[in-house]
């Protein structure tokens, strides 16, 4: 950290993945923070930080010269990360990214003028490692820890506890309990490929093959249980859910903490999203259901059954 007065750290984020991350890394700090958040992230840090304080960007700005350092996440919906960083590297404020995921690297920092890349950025695997250096020959990558991942099993582990008292007799039955995942994937895919099926399948498609699979096994399913991605709308889904009225009984989660479900689920269900991960190191059976001939998973987890690939 600078000295001179410039002690306080800007913390900037948007999208739900990278503020996850965020949060927990600033659980931990000392240095005193500035939180510039919007979207997604305004409520994954309130989850963290019950009495957080914010400012606008152009707040920031004005206080420029107390601010020694700017740690951004990564986002799609918005351009919040990549405006802090176009500011602080014209500033000389130094600047660190931490990146949530292993694809589209570099559509992240992609603006109008160019890439913009910050000091440092931030991955947690050999992987990712792997993959970012390639990306970015001229960018000091840096493997850390990921404090989300450690915070999130400690979380689960506390939600379990509290589920096995409160169901006990339940617990011990061999039906599943099933978190499905959803994405936004056409979202996605038009933005990168211009396409909505450029992925080669639809997050509907993915939903539906899967439950084609499942078909066989309705009477193993104690519950199914949809997980809305952050960016989707509440009713997305619900010409599914009707259509399996009888059959099947799929409910969206009420729940806003991912970390409680995941204590629920015995089983995790997706395309390719971080759901897919934290079920993978929370140690539960976990499924990818991309179709044959959709873009191949990006998680490099083995532990991940791809069921169609």
């Amino acid at each position: 950290m600078e000295t001179g007065g410039k002690t306080r750290v800007a913390v900037v984020a948007h999208d739900a993945g990278g503020a996850e991350v965020l949060s927990s890394w600033a659980k931990r700090q000392r240095d005193s923070l500035f939180f510039v958040l919007a979207g997604p992230a305004v409520k994954v840090f309130q989850r963290k930080f019950p009495q957080l304080e914010m400012t606008s960007f152009e707040d920031l700005k004005a206080q420029r010269q107390s601010i020694g350092k700017l740690v951004t996440g990564t986002s799609w919906s918005s351009d919040l990360e990549r405006r802090a960083l176009e500011w602080a590297l014209a500033q000389k404020i130094p600047t660190q990214t931490f990146l949530d995921h292993w694809v589209n690297y570099r559509p992240r920092f992609e603006t109008p003028k160019g890439l913009v890349l910050p000091d440092s950025i931030c991955v947690y695997d050999e992987e990712g490692m792997k993959r970012a250096c390639k990306e970015f020959p001229s960018t000091k990558v840096e493997l850390v820890d990921n404090p989300y991942w450690e915070d999130f099993r400690s979380q689960v582990k506390i939600f379990e506890h509290a589920f096995e008292e409160e169901h006990t007799e339940t617990s011990k039955t061999s039906r599943i309990n099933l978190l499905f995942a959803t994405q936004p994937i056409m979202d996605a895919a038009k933005r990168i490929t211009g396409d909505e099926r450029g992925y080669g399948y639809t997050e509907f498609e993915a939903l539906e093959k899967f439950l084609e699979w499942l078909s066989p096994k309705f009477p193993d399913i104690r519950e199914f249980r949809l997980r809305l991605h952050p960016s989707e709308q509440p009713g997305k889904y619900d010409h599914f859910i009707q259509s399996y009225q009888g059959k099947l009984s799929i409910k969206v989660s009420p729940n806003e903490d991912l970390a409680i479900d995941m204590a629920w689920a015995q089983w995790v269900v997706g395309a390719d999203t971080m759901a897919l991960v934290l079920g993978a190191i929370c140690e539960r059976r976990v499924y990818s259901c991309i179709q044959q001939g959709g873009r191949r998973l990006e998680i490099p987890m083995h532990s991940i059954t791809r069921l169609f690939e």
